[in-house]
């Protein structure tokens, strides 16, 4: 969808739960880049929060959509964002 190159590696979720421990450990001793958080390893292994919706329906009339939409919408924002990150450069 978004017509980037999928990544040469992928580790898989035992790999990057591991590596979250290790980062773990490390955070304190070394600066590590956000995308080697601990946190950002377990959202890549797969780790999710998972919940109902039913309270933002009753009390605020939220209402969801297909994945596949709201991730399409999520790529053009995201994609226009960097546009324009670089046009300000």
């Amino acid at each position: 969808m978004a017509g980037v190159r999928r990544p040469l590696l992928h580790p898989g979720p035992r790999t990057l739960r591991t590596a979250a421990w290790i980062a773990e450990r490390l955070a304190g001793t070394i600066d590590l880049p956000q995308v080697l958080s601990p946190e950002a390893l377990r959202v890549l292994a797969g780790v999710t929060y998972l919940g109902s919706p039913a309270k933002a329906e009753r009390e605020l009339g939220f209402t969801t959509r297909p994945f596949v939409e709201g991730m399409e919408q999520t790529l053009e924002h995201e994609l226009r964002e960097l546009q324009r990150a670089r046009v300000r450069r």
